[in-house]
């Protein structure tokens, strides 16, 4: 898609920002957490050791305290 006028409007209906989640993949819940979604619309995640990734596609859980 081009035209990136719904950018702002994606990003800020994101309910995961700042969350602790559990990112699945295979069949392991690998704890991290959503910092924000970049300008590729994925979602940019720190996983506990301190990797960052860009998720372009696949689950994510959030994590209930």
């Amino acid at each position: 898609l081009e035209d990136r006028a719904y950018f702002e409007e994606y990003r800020s209906r994101s309910l995961l920002d700042g969350k602790e989640i559990e990112v699945i993949r295979n069949d392991s819940l690998l704890p991290a957490k959503a910092l924000y979604i970049d300008d590729e619309l994925r979602l940019v995640v720190q996983y506990t050791n301190g990797t960052i990734e860009h998720l372009y596609t696949g689950d994510v859980s959030i994590k209930k305290r």
